[in-house]
């Protein structure tokens, strides 16, 4: 799915990812000189804007699973010359780093995806020097607008399960489980903090455009043409009944912040 997504991932002109990205690397506090491992690069949301932080004299490594979202990304960096940056396929819970080597492990989004958190979180830890950082975000609680919406689409999915990637987890929901999942693997200091972001769309269609550029396509697909054109229909209406005077809707989005120490 996301190596079908590639080409459009984060790219219809919604500040989505990309601003996200960039908070998560303003609460890193990365250094210049850094050497920064991004889990799950996607197309840069989070890599691209710490490449700003760390400067010439740091390095960054990006990696994911998808191979399509690799070759985008390794086109985007060259684009814009950046020489200290490595992009390549690799896998969260085995990133394939020299242990001790970064100053930072980030996560945008993408931790819920993983078969084995423990492993994943486990393999940052050992990548990190002692002292070094790991932030990364997941999905806080659902609002209450995109729960309406999911509440129509979720009946018509053939296989109906969580609307989000981390909601219903009794893992990514609970803050204090959070919490402990990062101190099982040495890692203190933990902060756990939600943010709330709205998301402002032109029009309920242009949401429907934008809901293919990002993981919900997934859901789309999972759809027969008819149940599809059916869906559709019904989760425009639930966001129109949202759309200000002049057709705009805004999405409220809450992100949840978590960051911890590799102890000395």
């Amino acid at each position: 799915m996301f190596d079908s997504l590639a080409a459009d991932y984060d790219q219809a002109g919604v500040p989505y990812f990309g601003r996200f990205g960039a908070e998560l690397v303003n609460r890193s506090r990365l250094q210049p000189g850094y050497r920064v491992l991004d889990v799950g690069a996607g197309r840069g949301a989070v890599l691209l804007p710490a490449t700003d932080d760390v400067g010439p004299t740091g390095h960054l490594t990006g990696i994911d699973l998808s191979e399509e979202m690799v070759r985008a990304l390794r086109r985007d960096v060259a684009a814009r010359g950046l020489v200290n940056v490595t992009v390549r396929v690799g896998d969260a819970e085995a990133p394939g780093v020299e242990p001790g080597s970064m100053d930072a492990v980030l996560a945008g989004l993408v931790l819920f995806f993983v078969p084995d958190p423990p492993r994943a979180v486990a393999a940052a830890h050992a990548a990190l020097r002692p002292g070094g950082v790991i932030a990364f975000t997941t999905f806080g609680p659902l609002s209450q607008r995109w729960a309406e919406v999911y509440d129509v689409l979720m009946p018509l999915a053939p296989k109906a399960g969580q609307p989000r990637p981390g909601h219903g987890s009794p893992l990514w929901d609970d803050p204090n489980a959070i919490t402990g999942l990062l101190a099982d693997s040495g890692f203190v200091d933990v902060t756990v903090e939600d943010a709330s972001y709205d998301i402002t769309f032109d029009s309920p269609e242009h949401w429907f455009d934008w809901t293919w550029t990002v993981g919900i396509r997934a859901l789309w697909l999972s759809m027969d043409d008819a149940t599809r054109e059916q869906a559709r229909q019904a989760a425009i209406d639930v966001v129109g009944s949202f759309a200000r005077d002049d057709g705009t809707v805004t999405m409220p989005e809450q992100l949840r912040f978590t960051l911890g120490r590799r102890g000395e």
